[in-house]
């Protein structure tokens, strides 16, 4: 582990690297053809925003007819349209009485009477006219400034329910429709992560979220004289992330630089600067808080390893390794536990009666008893492993055995089942759980 003044050198030269990093992205062609295609689209109005999201709140880029086929991309057949309330100009000659620019009074004729003369007047009404957004609308992929991150990372399992923990909030891993990678919502407080996306993009979106959780909630806004600007806290979360991250192991900087750059109101990072000291003390403390979390599951996992006899018995696959299992008033699963599938299916089978059963006694009594996530990772021969999540009591499946069935494609249930069928058909072993 590295010492206070390693850390302090460590943190000063990554958000160096964030800032040429960014400086560097507004030169790019790429850059500038995302300016193009964005200033294609209009700013829709604080009440536009909310009549939209009211219509569809999934919605993400919003375009008319006209905007989409410029982009060459065009409207799906039937879908149907939202409505954005857009200016119309008025113009017309109406005849008034002819002023006096210096008295603002009428001229007169010879007999007293006020002269009359034809003037254009105008003025601005405004009527709902149909928008379309991206999701309803196929053809060439919009030029994009940010790439999704690739690539695995190191103790992945232990890192994503290390962040679980530091976060303090729920956690959620679901699948969100309207593009985004994540998202902390303020009135639930709780964070919701995109699933089925790379390592590395589930962990940097992870502290991205985690960060608003802790700089940006209601009661560090209603502490602030000042209300912070969206873009302040997209830059402050994002730049939290690639600290963070960039200590762990995982190289965010073509995302992070795009991500800050497209949040950024000038080129000469103003709110960056700003918000440096921010930056800084809330990187440190999530490092501090993450690195603490990690090393006590890795060192667990150490004595596990250690355990006295454990090279003479083996766990055979398919087997289950428990990343982490919510609690209510009952542990079902342990973190870091290794089960056979076969007793995996009766366990999960178990639990799942008993919550259901507590679902509906508390629905009875009209209160609420969750359903509990459970992650882990299925082991189904030397070569395949998957993350999953099993969400006990939500009545998804009845047992592991139809939840895998559900969610595996066809080549890896195939090899699920052929190793099922090889363990069946074989003498039977010492096994141990852990």
């Amino acid at each position: 582990m590295n010492t206070i003044g390693e850390k302090k050198e460590e943190l000063k030269n990554t958000l160096e690297m964030l800032e040429k990093g960014v400086k560097e992205v507004f030169t790019s062609d790429k850059f500038k053809e995302y300016l193009n295609t964005m200033s294609k689209f209009h700013n829709y109005s604080v009440k536009n925003i909310l009549w939209l999201q009211m219509q569809n709140p999934n919605a993400s880029r919003i375009g008319g007819m006209k905007t989409w086929n410029k982009l060459e991309r065009k409207v799906n057949k039937g879908e149907k349209s939202l409505r954005v309330l857009a200016p119309y100009k008025h113009k017309k000659e109406i005849e008034m009485d002819k002023l006096n620019p210096k008295t603002n009074s009428p001229y007169v004729d010879k007999n007293g009477n006020p002269l009359r003369e034809k003037q254009p007047v105008e003025w601005i009404s405004f009527k709902a006219v149909p928008v379309f957004d991206i999701a309803q609308t196929t053809g060439k992929d919009l030029p994009t400034l940010i790439s999704e991150l690739k690539g695995n990372v190191n103790n992945y399992v232990y890192m994503t329910s290390s962040l679980v923990e530091v976060a303090k909030i729920p956690v959620e891993f679901e699948n969100i429709k309207n593009g985004s990678k994540g998202y902390y919502d303020l009135e639930e407080k709780r964070i919701a992560i995109n699933e089925d996306m790379s390592e590395q993009q589930t962990i940097k979106t992870m502290i991205h979220e985690i960060t608003h959780s802790r700089l940006h909630n209601a009661d560090k806004q209603n502490e602030k004289k000042d209300t912070i600007e969206k873009d302040t806290m997209e830059i402050e979360a994002e730049s939290c992330a690639f600290v963070v991250s960039k200590h762990f192991g995982i190289d965010a900087g073509n995302y992070s630089f795009a991500y800050v750059a497209a949040w950024s109101k000038d080129k000469d990072l103003k709110q960056l600067e700003a918000s440096l000291k921010i930056i800084q003390k809330e990187a440190n403390s999530l490092i501090s808080e993450i690195e603490e979390k990690l090393e006590g599951k890795l060192n667990k996992e150490n004595a596990l390893e250690k355990e006295p006899n454990r090279s003479e018995v083996s766990l055979k696959t398919p087997y289950i390794k428990i990343a982490f299992s919510e609690i209510e008033d009952k542990e079902y699963f342990r973190e870091g536990e290794k089960i056979s599938f076969e007793k995996a299916n009766k366990r999960f089978k178990e639990a799942e009666i008993e919550v259901r059963h507590k679902k509906a006694m508390a629905k009875e009594n009209k209160e609420y008893y969750p359903y509990l996530k459970t992650k882990f990772i299925l082991v189904v021969n030397e070569d395949t492993e998957k993350i999953m999540r099993y969400d006990i009591g939500d009545n998804y499946s009845d047992d592991l055995k139809e939840f895998c069935e559900k969610q595996l494609d066809k080549e890896n249930l195939k090899l699920l089942n052929k190793s099922i069928v090889k363990i069946k058909n074989k003498q039977p072993e010492i096994e141990m759980e852990m």
